[in-house]
């Protein structure tokens, strides 16, 4: 058997509508040498079948049926299934310039790295804004770890190409039924491994926001207790030295669900309660810092909600000024 250079692990559902646009642009790929891995998460649209009419032009798309079962089991599924040497993950909606591959394995060559780090772009609503990764000459994992935690880094697999023997050396496996950040999870553990990265500042991916079923925008309180599973899993395997990381975390999640008025302010309050020393001594940008300190202080609810009337009242003073 063949054994190909880069495994393309494309997790599917429901995605009809983009689906082929994906597809064609990992075929049209500079760099030939690599398999790409449908994984069909019980669609019940056509994009199985879309999936099934590209295998039978291609020999190097392997597509698998399954069960639906959500992301994080699709992607495991694509993990076990891969057999090539680096692996990367897209997703079903989103697209790849013609060199991506090409690019990031001759980075991730050179530099006898585990895992090269790109910057991507973010599609929405017609326009494409480049996403750069921040500069850094910073190349063991652990130096990047809380930059990926707090937002500095994306946690997404997308961007990344890894050495696909550290999944089955360290037995990494998704987290099953954690649906929301099962990348991120994923990557933290890989990074634990005070693994080899290096960064490639070109953008060849692109991370469309059209997807109606995300969970930033059909947000509920189902969204909110999802997202608490995902701290509580980084409370299982993160090292004490990363309370402070998980603090900010665990804060930015529980604005986003008082944003979306899913949270009284008295739970707003009593979920992880942000402590003196993270906002002192956490590593994260000033916004962050400051609408920690005005939580610490108990205000944050009363200054977010002057905030957003006051949000409200220029929208409808910019359309009365329109007409």
């Amino acid at each position: 058997m063949n054994i190909p250079q880069i495994s393309v692990i494309v997790p599917v559902y429901n995605v009809e509508k983009y689906l082929s646009r994906c597809i064609e642009s990992i075929l049209s790929q500079t760099f030939t040498d690599f398999e790409l891995l449908l994984i069909d998460d019980g669609s019940t649209d056509r994009s199985g079948e879309i999936c099934d009419e590209y295998a039978k032009k291609d020999a190097r798309i392997r597509v698998f049926h399954k069960e639906n079962g959500g992301v994080a089991s699709a992607r495991q599924m694509g993990i076990d299934k891969a057999i090539g040497k680096y692996s990367i993950h897209a997703d079903g909606d989103d697209w790849a310039e013609s060199k991506m591959l090409e690019k990031m394995f001759l980075r991730i060559i050179e530099t006898n790295a585990d895992m090269v780090i790109a910057d991507y772009f973010h599609d929405n609503n017609g326009q494409s804004i480049y996403i750069q990764q921040r500069n850094s000459n910073k190349i063991f994992s652990l130096d990047i770890l809380n930059e990926i935690l707090v937002g500095y880094l994306s946690g997404s697999l997308w961007n990344k190409l890894i050495r696909h023997s550290l999944y089955q050396d360290y037995n990494i496996k998704f987290i099953q039924n954690i649906n929301f950040c099962e990348d991120v999870l994923i990557l933290i553990r890989l990074l634990l491994l005070n693994i080899k990265v290096t960064f490639l500042h070109k953008a060849f991916y692109h991370y469309c926001s059209q997807n109606t079923n995300s969970i930033t925008k059909n947000y509920t309180i189902n969204s909110f207790r999802m997202q608490q599973q995902y701290v509580e899993e980084l409370k299982k395997f993160l090292p004490n030295k990363y309370n402070n990381t998980i603090e900010i975390v665990a804060f930015q999640i529980k604005t986003g669900a008082f944003y979306h008025n899913v949270l009284t302010k008295k739970e707003f309050y009593d979920y992880m309660p942000t402590s003196l020393q993270t906002i002192l001594l956490g590593k994260c940008a000033k916004k962050w810092k400051l609408r920690m300190l005005l939580s610490y202080l108990g205000i944050y609810c009363w200054t977010k909600k002057i905030w957003c009337n006051y949000k409200k009242y220029k929208n409808r003073t910019n359309v009365f000024k329109a007409v």
